[in-house]
């Protein structure tokens, strides 16, 4: 028996899992260990970028191609990388349709990156759930905030 694929999904981790905050149900922040020298080399760069999107294009069957951003905390790259993305999407995509999801915690979100995700398309925005157990902490760096 035969299997066709008429859709497939990649996520990209651009950000890999640097995040500006510490939820304890996260296990991306564990994986910073395993990788020290990305300590100072977390962002994927513009040539991996631009064959992350060509690749993914060119490689579906499938009419619609699903980008599937997040993180650690995708909105730690800037506004800008995503402006690439999707200058690099409209480049690459043929015929093809194109659709976003962007898991983000929110923290970064502003006017500007709204406009970005409303004006393209960008289907969902992940934010995670604060249940009212859960307590907003700071660490004592001030550089991390922490939900418990």
């Amino acid at each position: 028996m035969s299997h066709h694929i008429n859709r497939f999904q990649l996520m990209a981790k651009p950000s890999g899992a640097v995040c500006n905050i510490d939820c304890t149900y996260c296990y991306y922040l564990e994986k910073q260990r395993l990788y020290p020298q990305r300590q100072a080399h977390w962002k994927m760069d513009g040539a991996t970028l631009e064959n992350y999107v060509r690749k993914n294009i060119a490689s579906q069957p499938a009419p619609t191609v699903d980008f599937h951003w997040q993180g650690g905390e995708p909105t730690l790259l800037g506004i800008d990388f995503f402006r690439e993305a999707l200058r690099l999407q409209e480049r690459y995509r043929g015929g093809k349709r194109i659709s976003n999801v962007f898991q983000t915690n929110g923290i970064n979100l502003d006017d500007d990156w709204a406009r970005l995700l409303k004006q393209h398309g960008f289907s969902r925005w992940s934010l995670p759930r604060r249940r009212s157990s859960q307590q907003r902490c700071v660490s004592p760096d001030a550089r991390r905030e922490k939900y418990l």
